[in-house]
């Protein structure tokens, strides 16, 4: 007869069988044996896998976090009128927006703070940007103040239905309309540059109308999603 017990320390696993016979039985004697590295190693390896897991799936919110710190970068580039560094550090942030949104779709890699951390990275930039622009008097205010005040009640919903556990995250209508303003804010570099996109102004019309759409359509999945969760 065999009995087997594991015993757990410090992240290492062991094994101890515990046997005996008839002859051990009737002279009272027992035997047991400790097995080979292999149990401590796997268990060891199963811990290393699952923490490397963990930080991968960290490797988009990481990215996000940057684009974060990147909106300071572009502020204080442009204050200074480095127009055209501070346009390629825009579109750095964007291409770190497409990188983490694919990393996460690819290999599985989405969480919950990622659903929220993301578009608001993307939002605050868009802002900055915006901002920027109205100091310098190359878009009307009425333009940032549609974003700003969209973006707002977008964020401050986000955070409370987070802390709720809702998560309702950026859609293709968001996506639309992001690509959108891609498009304006590089035609008013351009114009703010080499003076020669005149027309610049027009192409936030259609940013415009694309981000009130996605707007209403993250109020609706915002109110059936909360519905959903009661």
């Amino acid at each position: 007869m065999c009995y087997t017990v594991c015993i757990r320390l410090e992240c290492r696993t062991y094994i101890v069988r515990f046997g005996f016979n008839q002859a051990d039985s009737r002279s009272g004697g027992s035997s047991f044996s400790l097995p080979t590295k292999q149990a401590a190693q796997s268990a060891a390896g199963r811990q290393k896998g699952d923490t490397n897991m963990k930080f991968k799936k960290q490797i988009p919110n990481m990215l996000s976090v940057f684009r974060l710190i990147l909106i300071g970068v572009f502020i204080a580039l442009f204050k200074n009128e480095r127009y055209l560094l501070s346009f390629f550090v825009y579109i750095f942030a964007f291409g770190t927006d497409i990188l983490d949104g694919w990393l996460a779709r690819r290999n599985n890699w989405i969480t919950n703070a990622g659903k929220v951390l993301d578009p608001l990275a993307d939002k605050l930039m868009l802002i900055a940007v915006l901002a920027c622009f109205w100091f310098k008097g190359v878009i009307p205010l009425y333009i940032m103040l549609i974003i700003l005040v969209k973006d707002a009640i977008m964020i401050i919903v986000g955070g409370i239905l987070y802390s709720k556990h809702v998560v309702v995250y950026a859609d293709w209508f968001g996506k639309i309309a992001t690509g959108l303003f891609v498009g304006a804010i590089t035609l008013t570099f351009l114009q703010l540059e080499f003076g020669i996109c005149p027309f610049y102004l027009y192409a936030y019309f259609a940013a415009i109308a694309a981000a009130v759409i996605s707007f209403f359509h993250y109020g609706i999945n915002t109110f059936i999603r909360n519905r959903k969760k009661k």
